[in-house]
């Protein structure tokens, strides 16, 4: 049993692949950011993902200004 009452983010990568994506470590709680190669996807660059989520104004997670908490990560 856990304290923390947040569910969290998380992303879903079949083994075959895993190789191929890096975590990318960030200050924000609101996104989750990773790259796939580009030797994966046979483009000239990785491609970045952000997961994101903007707790409502009511959570205790809540951010004064989300969308320039995303950004500043």
């Amino acid at each position: 049993m856990t304290m923390r009452k947040s569910g969290g983010l998380a992303v879903a990568i079949h083994k075959n692949i895993t190789k191929y994506v890096t975590y990318i470590e960030s200050d924000c709680n609101l996104v989750l950011w990773f790259k796939i190669d580009k030797h994966l996807v046979k483009t000239d660059s990785d491609i970045l993902f952000g997961v994101t989520y903007v707790p409502p104004e009511s959570s205790d997670y809540a951010d004064n200004d989300p969308f320039l908490s995303i950004q500043s990560s």
